[in-house]
């Protein structure tokens, strides 16, 4: 009995003693576990780390792609931009030029359109000559009171007097017709073009009067150079500008198929009637393509030679009379 008692005693002492050792055990491996299990949420962790790092990783990387592509986009389009700027203003310079050049044409148009008037008119009119009270005891009469040589005015005094206009003086004493005049052409052309003495009428050198006409000093003249020495002179003394009739004789009708073409026959109709000639649709279709007569010249002109049919037309005798051929030059 002692024995078993003691036996027992030592039972409960080996179980007292392995108590703490099972409960040891058990937290070592609840800790196991728990580092297992912290193990897998570090795993899992990581795993959706890399997850968001790949799918924010594409997204940078397409966002890269199109701010690149953007870019390029942006670079294409500067290119383009460049190319029309450049293509712009090569427009705008050649726009620039064109104007001038249409300005100078413009210009140089009116120019011709006066010479060509002046011309006829001084054909349709035949050469002026000084007249006798003006030129009463030789050549003081053009030099005024006492005789005295008068210079430029004198000269351009007498060229007003015998030609009429500048232009036609400047197409006289132009005898080699190079439309511009050196001052020995000037003076070459004085005394042979127009005879003109210009030593003795002005007491001055071909130079100095070749000198106060080229008021631009650029070594030449022309027609308007002319014109505009003692303008006052060539208005006072010289002629009468072209008149409406002899515009319309001086138009150069060729280039609308001649004058004859704009004239219509005459429709058959009652005994009396006529009613051909030129209609003013067609009259004033002609002086716009010919741009030589402004809408005021033109009506003027028109309601004169269609007075005798109440306007609707120019008679065709009316009309082959007023664009008859100008007179060749007799001097």
């Amino acid at each position: 009995a002692g024995d078993a008692v003691a036996a027992g005693g030592a039972v409960s002492a080996r179980e007292v003693a392995a108590g703490p050792r099972a409960e040891l055990a058990r937290g070592e491996r609840t800790l196991a576990e728990l580092r297992a299990e912290l193990r897998r949420g570090e795993v899992e962790l990581e795993a959706r780390r890399q997850r968001w790092r790949d799918r924010h990783a594409e997204e940078l990387i397409r966002a890269a792609e199109a701010e690149e592509a953007s870019w390029e986009l942006c670079g294409e389009q500067a290119a383009e931009l460049a190319e029309v700027s450049g293509r712009w203003r090569e427009l705008r310079a050649k726009l620039a030029y064109m104007r001038d050049q249409n300005a100078s044409l413009e210009q140089r148009y009116e120019e011709r359109k006066r010479r060509m008037f002046t011309y006829a008119a001084a054909l349709l009119r035949g050469r002026r000559v000084v007249r006798k009270e003006k030129s009463s005891g030789g050549i003081a009469g053009v030099l005024g009171e006492g005789g005295r040589r008068g210079g430029t005015v004198a000269l351009v005094r007498l060229l007003a007097m015998t030609c009429g206009w500048p232009e036609v003086a400047f197409l006289m004493i132009d005898i080699r017709m190079q439309r511009r005049l050196t001052a020995e052409d000037f003076g070459l052309g004085l005394l042979l073009g127009v005879g003109i003495d210009y030593l003795c009428l002005t007491g001055m050198t071909v130079h100095a009067l070749f000198s106060n006409i080229d008021r631009r000093g650029v070594g030449s003249i022309t027609a308007a150079d002319l014109a505009e020495c003692c303008a006052g002179l060539w208005q006072k003394l010289g002629t009468d500008p072209p008149t409406y009739p002899e515009k319309l004789r001086a138009l150069p009708w060729d280039f609308v198929g001649g004058a004859a073409a704009l004239c219509e026959a005459a429709p058959s109709g009652r005994s009396g009637e006529r009613h051909g000639g030129v209609k003013r649709p067609t009259f004033d279709g002609a002086m716009r393509q010919l741009r030589a007569l402004d809408a005021g010249e033109a009506e003027s002109i028109y309601d004169e030679l269609a007075r005798a049919t109440g306007g609707r037309s120019i008679p065709p005798n009316a009309w082959t009379a007023a664009t008859a051929d100008v007179p060749k030059a007799r001097y």
